[in-house]
């Protein structure tokens, strides 16, 4: 093992609805074992992971590789802010949306390849109330699927489009107060997205010029559609067309207020409601592996 780069595996059993039972062959079969030493943690207790990484990163490993969807992806990374070790990314989520932009496959066996030749990147991350987000967090309609979807029993695309259809009906538009460096503005919207990367997932982009290295996030207030106008705001998404429904600006720090407390989320994992989030990004704190 003598001059291998070491990586931890860090195995989310439930992302994506999909087995992770065959993982460990996979890994044995596919991971360059000339390059890499590895362990193996099924990440089932949810309080465990900090006190794993944190033992890990002491031993001197070079990676910690998060096998899960983009909630293990920010539980993994929350705890390599600003460490020399590195994220690596095999994506078996729903949405895939931070492993997509790295163009990562969604295959096990070609994710292990792809990491075999990966090289390093440097990136920012947001903080939402000081909770670490990589890709998107987000306040209103999103969040409060992402609380419908954790509540769940089957995971997977099929099943958080069935929490979209059940949550569209009861939301409303909201009305933002939002001071940046750059001055203060008002928005009416039904979600307010704050953007890292370009994606939510699924190939559905929220800010199409968003960076992960331009050390500014972006702010995107979606106004509700009608039945109507949704299949035509999704092609806006999908192909990142503009729509006089979406607004977006650009900033490095804001504070945003609303009248009512309403569902957030990071990264698509659920957080609590909150009538006011301060939002900031952290340049240049994330090495990632793609």
């Amino acid at each position: 093992m003598a001059g291998k780069k070491h990586l931890l595996f860090v195995v989310n059993p439930i992302s994506g609805g999909k087995s992770k039972a065959r993982v460990p062959a996979l890994i044995n079969t596919y991971l360059n074992h000339a390059i890499y030493s590895y362990e193996v943690y099924a990440w089932e207790i949810i309080d465990d992971l900090p006190k794993t990484i944190e033992s890990f990163t002491k031993k001197d490993g070079y990676a910690i590789v998060a096998l899960g969807g983009d909630g293990t992806i920010n539980a993994v990374a929350s705890c390599l802010i600003n460490s020399s070790v590195r994220l690596a990314i095999v994506p078996q989520g729903s949405g895939n949306g931070f492993a997509r932009e790295f163009k990562i496959s969604r295959k096990i066996k070609t994710a292990l390849r792809q990491l075999n030749t990966a090289k390093e990147h440097i990136v920012d991350v947001g903080k939402l109330n000081g909770k670490v987000f990589v890709n998107v967090a987000g306040w209103g309609f999103d969040a409060k699927v992402s609380h419908s979807f954790a509540h769940l029993d089957k995971r997977g695309l099929k099943s958080y489009a069935r929490s979209i259809m059940k949550d569209f009906g009861g939301s409303i538009n909201l009305h933002f107060k939002v001071t940046t460096e750059q001055g203060s503005f008002e928005s009416d919207a039904f979600l307010l997205s704050i953007a890292n990367g370009r994606q939510w997932g699924n190939n559905f982009y929220v800010a199409p010029k968003a960076s992960f290295s331009d050390g500014i996030l972006d702010l995107v207030f979606l106004q509700k559609p009608t039945v109507f106008q949704a299949p035509y705001l999704a092609l806006c998404l999908f192909f990142k067309w503009d729509n006089g429904l979406i607004t977006r600006r650009q900033m490095k720090n804001a504070s945003i207020r609303l009248n009512e407390m309403i569902y957030t989320h990071i990264d698509g994992e659920p957080l609590e409601k909150f009538a006011e989030v301060k939002v900031e990004v952290v340049p240049a704190a994330l090495k990632v592996l793609s």
